[in-house]
């Protein structure tokens, strides 16, 4: 799978597009606002050729807005964000954690949902880049 490093606002474009578009991108990921006010310019932001897969990697590492309107490529985008530099992120339970563990990914953190009755939250990181301190306080 090819991805491009776009700007900020077609990223939002086509996430938008797909939040309206599917109900499992739209309960899996953040809204079009958080992820406005959550990123800046040196962030990447990474879609595929047609628009319908994305992710944004932060500077510092952290992976968000990870979607697809297109079943089957989840693994590639998460083996892609990786390469990226993705090394941490939070999700909301159910298929998600599995699919990231999958590619290195270790729950480091979970927290109930803030909305009654909604899948708790997993924070998840790949271990080589915890630091010696936090693997001793996950053991």
């Amino acid at each position: 799978m090819i991805m491009h490093n776009v700007s900020k606002l077609a990223f939002i474009v086509n996430f938008a597009t797909a939040r309206e578009e599917s109900d499992k991108v739209r309960e899996a990921t953040s809204t079009v606002k958080e992820i406005d006010d959550a990123t800046n310019k040196h962030d990447r932001f990474m879609l595929t050729a047609d628009g319908q897969s994305g992710f944004i990697v932060r500077n510092g590492g952290e992976l968000i807005a990870l979607f697809s309107t297109v079943k089957g490529r989840g693994h590639d985008l998460v083996q892609i964000a990786v390469q990226c530099g993705a090394e941490y992120l939070d999700c909301f339970d159910g298929f998600l954690p599995k699919l990231y563990a999958k590619h290195g990914f270790v729950t480091v953190k979970r927290e109930l949902n803030w909305t009654l009755g909604g899948p708790d939250v997993v924070y998840m990181q790949i271990p080589s880049k915890l630091e010696a301190a936090e693997i001793g306080d996950i053991a």
